[in-house]
């Protein structure tokens, strides 16, 4: 509201219906959702790796984009720990655990406006969403330290050698996650919020535009 972006706080009711509203429910029953519908995705096979190393898509199993031989050589030229890790994260309940144990809001639905920062950093790290994928960063960015923590694990993800930066590329996994991070969190702190895809709903996608729509209803 300070920026003049928002012409009023939305009350709780407000932000309860919206929230109800949302299309993608994550959490346990989000998970079950899903994978009945895909149930391919479910183990680590070849088109699981290929909808993973997929930097462009969606909710289904066709990547919009193919992933590039540097993207497959890097993969095959990764130490030991991290071949394993990245094969075990394609198992998705291995994923899910290994999420949940980081963050245990990963188990119930939220919006992540109610979510303790440390667990939404680390959902950050270890959630690859369509680009631009600004929601959580913008969630992140009024609580105080929160955009500066989750750039020293952004940056320590990257080039860490520790079991953790190492757990955060293997669920990071797709190509260029932490790279578009490290864009995309100096635009946050800007209030220069990338424009979302063409057919995508922008009130699901962007804070701003989901305050503005909640302080409607």
């Amino acid at each position: 509201m300070r920026e003049g972006l928002i012409p009023r706080a939305p009350s709780e009711s407000q932000l309860a219906r919206a929230v109800a509203g949302m299309k993608y429910q994550p959490g346990v029953l989000g998970q079950l959702i899903f994978y009945s519908k895909h149930p391919a995705l479910l183990f680590p096979t070849a088109a699981k790796q290929k909808f993973v190393d997929n930097p462009r898509g969606g909710g289904d199993q066709t990547p919009r984009v193919e992933a590039t031989a540097e993207v497959t050589r890097k993969r095959a030229e990764a130490p030991a720990l991290d071949r394993f890790l990245n094969r075990l994260f394609l198992f998705s309940p291995a994923r899910f655990l290994a999420k949940s144990y980081f963050n245990p809001w990963e188990t119930i639905p939220s919006s992540g406006f109610n979510t303790p920062a440390w667990c939404l950093i680390a959902h950050t790290l270890q959630t690859t969403h369509p680009p631009p994928g600004i929601w959580d960063i913008q969630v992140l960015h009024p609580d105080p330290g929160a955009l500066d923590e989750l750039e020293r694990q952004v940056e320590n993800s990257l080039r860490g050698q520790g079991l953790r930066a190492r757990v955060n590329r293997a669920l990071g996994c797709q190509p260029d996650h932490f790279e578009d991070l490290k864009d995309l969190i100096p635009r946050i702190r800007r209030f220069d919020y990338p424009a979302v895809p063409d057919g995508v709903e922008e009130r699901m996608e962007n804070v701003v535009s989901f305050l503005q729509y909640a302080g409607e209803l």
